[in-house]
């Protein structure tokens, strides 16, 4: 050791008093720093949110209602009511709402048919009471409501997409209530669909309400286009669907129905699957075979052959909107539906009445 005060070369002698304990400092920076994060990003996603809620309104003033309003077990529901003649009942699919008929089949039907189609709950301009859990079965139970309420008697029914269950609800909850269904590209059975699960996540009670009021539209916005292609391909977008109100579509509270739907789903067919063999209304099953998103031979054909007496009708290389691609064919399998019903009404008028 070097006897002139230090302890080894370079080294100045040690600083008089404790040396400061450095995590502790490090300890008591990083506090407010964090807060000021926390802070700064509360503030940065209350502000998105602010904008978002502002655009929403924006987005109703610009596409404010086309339809009427009904107010059904405490429930406020927007529709569409045209035409005269057997009544047809149109229900769309998740994330939509009443344009998407209003742009392919509805005044093409109403030239022979009364159509009615609804906003389904928390779509479009209807509402969806935040506590009711709104199944396929409770969607049914109140559109069966509403359909009374209007005076409609033993439609039609077609369910497009996550809409078809609530058809098929109809066939087994209501049969003698109306004279058949069609079901469209729709999901029957339990299999999994990772974009449902991802969209579930708005669904949730704290990140789902973040999700829904900042990102989700954001990301709505950037990506919708790409979305949209996807639900049609491998067909094009029709020029007409250029007319559908996306950015109604972005609302939180819409958001939040779709991503409810999409948690819900799967649900649904694990406890229903089992009862399709017991339909026997008239029912008409459509599909495309490049449907993206419900599998043809997983759905469409699987339901064929557990509900006797029900016809399949396929579209090769269609995907998953049938009714903006092949509308007339469509319409021709409600009115299928229909000869279905007639026949059915035939064959029992003819069964011999054996006293007793």
């Amino acid at each position: 050791m070097i006897a002139d005060g230090t302890n080894d070369v370079g080294r100045t002698p040690a600083a008089k008093g404790p040396a400061p304990r450095l995590p502790e400092a490090m300890e008591r920076s990083a506090v407010p720093k964090a807060a000021a994060i926390a802070l700064g990003s509360a503030a940065a996603l209350a502000g998105v949110a602010a904008l978002v809620n502002w655009q929403a309104r924006a987005a109703e003033r610009r596409h404010p209602p086309i339809g009427d309003f009904i107010t059904v077990n405490g429930v406020r529901l927007h529709y569409l009511d045209v035409g005269e003649g057997p009544a047809v009942v149109l229900l769309h699919g998740n994330s939509s709402m009443v344009q998407d008929f209003a742009l392919s089949i509805l005044e093409p039907l109403a030239r022979n048919h009364r159509v009615i189609a609804f906003d389904r709950p928390g779509f479009g301009y209807s509402d969806r009471p935040k506590e009711v859990l709104w199944t396929p079965e409770a969607q049914a139970a109140l559109i069966r409501d509403a359909l009374d309420v209007l005076g409609v008697e033993k439609p039609v029914i077609l369910g497009h997409s996550w809409a078809a269950a609530v058809a098929l609800c109809f066939a087994l909850d209501y049969p003698e209530e109306i004279s058949g269904v069609v079901v469209e590209s729709g999901y029957y059975y339990p299999y999994r669909r990772p974009d449902a699960a991802i969209s579930a996540i708005n669904a949730k009670p704290v990140i789902g309400w973040i999700g829904r009021n900042t990102w989700s539209p954001v990301m709505g916005l950037i990506f919708g286009k790409a979305m949209v292609k996807g639900m049609f391909s491998p067909n094009p977008i029709p020029p007409a669907y250029a007319e559908f109100p996306a950015k109604l579509a972005l609302r939180p509270w819409h958001l939040r129905a779709g991503a409810e739907e999409a948690a819900t789903m799967r649900d649904w067919a694990l406890r229903t699957w089992r009862h399709f063999p017991e339909i026997e209304v008239p029912v008409m099953i459509i599909a495309g075979t490049k449907d993206r998103l419900a599998s043809y031979q997983k759905h469409a054909v699987r339901l064929h052959h557990d509900i006797l007496g029900s016809r399949l009708r396929l579209w090769p290389g269609t995907g998953h909107m049938l009714h903006h691609i092949h509308p007339d064919g469509v319409m021709d399998a409600i009115e299928e539906v229909w000869e279905m019903a007639e026949q059915r009404k035939t064959a029992e008028q003819r069964e011999p009445a054996y006293a007793l």
